[in-house]
């Protein structure tokens, strides 16, 4: 009986621990992302890169792009594992955020930067870059309905 109860338990408590294993990432993002207007797309890949960065956040249509770091407050950091580190942000990332990491294959980076401060408030990595901004996206939303909740 009580190594059933045991079973029983330890069951339960996995179950209750699974969220925390599930891969996703559940912390807050930065509250500078949430108010972010516009942002400044910085290319350290491809031009391809580029353009799918560009054309993702636009039909996304969260914030404004700028071509001028100083109206933006966002940068958007685009990279891929081979790219050289950015101009006051941090190395290129690879597989799972891990800078300087081989990876062969397609594969991006993004990381946004606070462009007042130019500190890294989030950093990203997936297959494509389309992949990110969507994960992203679906994060902000998520993050907004929490927030919405909480307010009286």
């Amino acid at each position: 009986m009580k190594r059933k109860l045991w079973f029983q338990s330890a069951a339960f408590a996995a179950l209750l621990a699974a969220p925390c294993f599930g891969g996703k990432d559940h912390t807050l993002l930065n509250p500078k992302i949430i108010a972010a207007k516009s942002a400044c797309i910085q290319n350290l890949a491809s031009t391809t890169l580029d353009d799918e960065t560009y054309k993702e956040l636009k039909r996304w249509k969260r914030w404004e792009i700028v071509d001028n770091r100083t109206m933006a407050d966002l940068v958007v950091i685009v990279s891929s594992p081979v790219s050289p580190p950015a101009p006051g942000g941090t190395q290129p990332c690879g597989p799972g955020g891990k800078p300087g990491s081989k990876h062969s294959g397609n594969f991006a980076c993004l990381e946004l930067l606070d462009a007042k401060s130019g500190a890294s408030v989030y950093r990203a990595s997936g297959k494509t870059v389309q992949d990110i901004i969507r994960e992203l996206a679906k994060r902000i939303e998520k993050q907004e309905e929490q927030n919405d909740r909480q307010s009286p």
